[in-house]
Order: structure tokens, then C-alpha cells, then sequence
């Protein structure tokens, strides 16, 4: 984990519930002895439930400490050796699910072959109801490279709770970019909610998670947000997006 992400606790991710229409992301992280070749796949149970694309993360310089952030994409299977000088190669799994998917648990597993050996992570996989609009460019300037990952999701947040929209701007093909894509989409989401739960609960309840109090007056300072401790605070909004209350 990237030093402005790191916290005491990270939660292990076994049953992830996904939107239709939408993308879920996760870090496969490989770490092998420096200089043993290793192969890296994508497996899913059924066959073609949901389109995987592998990226590459990659650091600008080589300098020590420097953040993964922007990707190459990379054909599956996918094949690498560590340097001498490298703990691990990172690598954004996106799942694409189609919005007339199923609702129905899928299995999809990170299988890596290293040493001889083969490694396998399942995660069962929970198809949800929600249905993410189609459009979803927005979401105001990326923060910088050495910010939490969860300042990507600020934009979208003040977007959807202030109700504004910021012009997009054009930006290469970042951790950060994506991470923006998919809060855009949870927003999406949020304002399919409204129709049943009405904009006043949803952004009651959204605002709560973020440590926002009086919604309209934070709206009107332009008030940075109180962010509980560490990064994964949002996932309890995309938590609630996805299974309702």
C-alpha cells in the first residue's frame, strides 16, 4: 500500500457487491523472490460474467517511494520478474458488468504461477440491482499523486451533495482517474436512489459517513471534508448505494 494510504487496518476484500452498468476495481498486488519469473490470470466462474482488463501501475522515476499511479494496460495472462531492487509489481483489475447482467454471486479469482507453484484468490462476487447511468464525465480536477486515494473521491461528493458540475478536463490514464470514475458512477447511483428514499435521506446519510453536519452551509463555505480516518471510509458510501437501507 502506498504511503499516504497505509493504516493500521486494511480490509480484506472476499464478497464485493457490484453495480450493473458499472465498474468495480481492485489491486492485485505480486510479490515473488526478485529475478523468478512469474505469470499472473484472471479467472471467472461463469465464463464471461464480467469483462476483466488488467492494468500495470507504474511509478514516474525510479526513485524510492515513488506512487504507482498511472497504467498500462496489459494482456492476460500476464508475465513479469521483480528487479533486485522492487518489493512488488501492482496491477488495477477492473470488472466491467453489463447493465443487463443477472443479479447473482459470480466467482472471480487472481490466480498466480510463480516458483512452480500456483497461488489463488477467490472472491465471490455480488452482482447487485443498482443500475449506473451510462454518463458519468465529471468530477473536477484530479488532487495530486501524493494525496489519499480517497481525494479523488471529493469531487464527485461535492458534485452530488452541492449539487454542481464541473467542466471535465482531459487527463492520461491514472490510478487516480479511475478511482474519480467509479465515485462518478456511485453518485449515479445515488440520484437513482432519490426517486425511492427522496434527495433530503440520501444526502442525509451520505453526508454522515463523510463527517459533513449541516450539508448546505459546508456546501456554501466550500469546506474541505472531515474525513474519518483512513482511505476506506468511502467504500461504506458505495456500501450503502449498493445494498440500500
Amino acid at each position: 500500500m502506498a504511503a499516504p494510504d497505509r493504516q493500521e487496518r486494511s480490509r480484506e476484500i472476499l464478497s464485493p457487491a457490484v453495480a450493473r452498468n458499472a465498474f468495480a476495481s481492485y489491486r492485485l498486488v505480486v510479490r515473488v523472490p526478485p529475478g523468478e519469473p512469474y505469470t499472473l490470470y484472471v479467472g471467472q466462474h461463469p465464463e464471461n460474467a464480467v469483462r476483466v482488463t488488467l492494468y500495470r501501475e507504474e511509478a514516474a522515476g525510479n526513485r524510492p517511494g515513488a506512487i504507482p499511479d498511472r497504467l498500462r494496460r496489459v494482456e492476460q495472462p500476464a508475465v513479469g520478474t521483480l528487479a533486485p531492487e522492487e518489493a512488488a509489481h501492482t496491477y488495477w483489475m477492473d470488472l466491467w458488468v453489463v447493465r443487463d447482467a443477472p443479479v447473482r454471486r459470480i466467482k472471480v479469482e487472481a490466480q498466480l504461477h510463480a516458483g512452480g507453484d500456483w497461488v489463488a484468490y477467490p472472491m465471490e462476487v455480488r452482482v447487485m440491482p443498482p443500475i449506473a447511468a451510462s454518463s458519468t464525465r465529471s468530477g473536477g480536477p484530479l488532487p495530486g499523486i501524493g494525496e489519499p486515494a480517497d481525494a479523488a473521491t471529493a469531487g464527485p461528493l461535492r458534485e452530488y451533495l452541492c449539487g454542481t458540475r464541473t467542466e471535465p478536463g482531459q487527463h492520461p490514464l491514472t490510478v487516480r482517474g479511475l478511482i474519480r470514475r467509479n465515485a462518478l458512477q456511485d453518485f449515479s447511483i445515488a440520484k437513482a436512489r432519490e426517486q425511492h428514499y427522496g434527495r433530503e435521506a440520501v444526502v442525509g446519510k451520505i453526508a454522515a459517513i463523510a463527517g459533513i453536519g449541516d450539508t448546505a452551509a459546508w456546501c456554501e463555505e466550500n469546506a474541505q471534508i472531515s474525513r474519518p480516518p483512513g482511505p476506506e471510509w468511502y467504500l461504506r458510501i458505495r456500501d450503502l448505494l449498493l445494498h440500500g437501507w
